[in-house]
């Protein structure tokens, strides 16, 4: 397919897009899995790539509306009733939820999850193709919190919502299924041992810092991070007995926290962002001993935190040095102090598989007409 895209231009646009909404739940809540599905400990109960059943149980899986779409494309310049291809796409719209009480969970992959079997409505076999893969995972944490003992918590009530993608036989004389019996597929999920949180003083001068926390590890300011900016002053500019009033401006121009640390392990083994690395499709990637997950800004004094939204944490080529974390934040009315760094311990990449029984496929337009 993809070099269909590279050589090939589209002559129809979409012909046909009929939507059914419904919902049908695979497995309920679990209150808690077994404490040997956390962290490192995964590794001794599986292969690696295996598909993890003995986890899903902590997920919910719920398909809420499916289309069909098709559409023509064509190489050549001139398109004639009998040159082109048809291509459909099944697209399925999924909502996951989870037990934020699952030992040892941290994190899901927020790209599309995968499909690896569908069957029609007589239990055949459907020839098909993912339409999105797997080879990047990307791993964000913006709707969780964490505990020192390693539980997430999510910032959020909604359940995290995909669209699985499927693309149909070229063949159009294989037509398409009128229901999908099943659906089998899987998501990508981090766990670990435990999420730690160090923070390191905004000091470019003080050289190796180590934590009590992380005895494995040293962090590092590096010498480039400016120093923090001066507290802002404020002067009232439409006083508050003016209807609409009470506003203040900063007496000088506001300033950026910049930073940048290193996170190296003692043992010489690579630390690495928790999306450091390309991920081979069907491959999981080692994380070794320690993954960061992002840096945030703290005022030591007032205990305000703040989330820096402009920075990038990676290890490049993977190499000893450590992982580089870097970060920019606008100066507000807060005195950061610190940089912490969010850390997971032992992570380990699984697949967590789900099913979806009977999800209708909504009807499609005739190519010729």
């Amino acid at each position: 397919m993809a070099r269909w895209k590279a050589r090939e231009r589209l002559c129809v646009a979409v012909l046909a897009v009929t939507v059914i909404a419904c919902g049908v739940t695979w497995v309920g809540w679990a209150s808690e899995t077994p404490e040997s599905h956390g962290g490192s400990k995964l590794t001794a109960l599986a292969e690696p790539n295996d598909l993890r059943w003995d986890l899903a149980e902590a997920f919910t899986f719920s398909w809420q509306t499916t289309e069909l779409t098709a559409k023509i494309t064509n190489s050549s310049a001139e398109v004639t009733s009998k040159s082109g291809t048809v291509e459909r796409i099944i697209s399925v719209s999924v909502d996951v939820g989870w037990n934020l009480k699952a030992k040892g969970l941290v994190i899901i992959d927020v790209n599309a999850p995968q499909v690896y079997e569908l069957l029609d409505e007589d239990g055949n076999v459907i020839e098909y193709e993912n339409a999105q893969s797997d080879q990047y995972r990307r791993y964000e944490d913006y709707p969780y919190y964490w505990t020192q003992n390693g539980t997430a918590y999510r910032n959020a009530t909604e359940p995290e919502q995909f669209r699985v993608k499927v693309r149909l036989s070229a063949d159009a004389s294989q037509p398409a299924p009128s229901v999908i019996s099943v659906l089998k597929g899987y998501i990508w999920a981090v766990y670990a041992d435990a999420v730690i949180e160090v923070d390191v003083p905004f000091d470019p001068n003080l050289g190796d810092f180590e934590s009590e926390s992380a005895p494995e590890l040293t962090f590092t300011v590096d010498v480039t991070t400016p120093p923090v900016p001066e507290p802002l002053e404020y002067i009232c500019v439409v006083p508050s007995e003016i209807r609409g009033g009470g506003k203040y401006r900063p007496t000088r121009a506001v300033g950026l926290y910049r930073y940048a640390t290193w996170v190296r392990s003692k043992t010489d083994r690579p630390v690495l962002g928790l999306n450091d690395g390309i991920r081979y499709p069907g491959s999981v990637y080692v994380f070794q001993d320690y993954a960061v997950i992002r840096t945030k800004l703290c005022d030591s004094t007032s205990g305000d935190v703040m989330r820096v939204n402009s920075q990038i944490v990676e290890n490049w080529f993977a190499t000893t040095r450590g992982a580089y974390c870097w970060g920019q934040l606008e100066q507000d009315r807060s005195a950061y102090d610190t940089i912490c760094h969010i850390i997971v311990v032992h992570p380990v990449e699984v697949k967590i598989p789900f099913v979806l029984r009977d999800v209708p496929v909504p009807g499609v337009q005739s190519a010729n007409k």
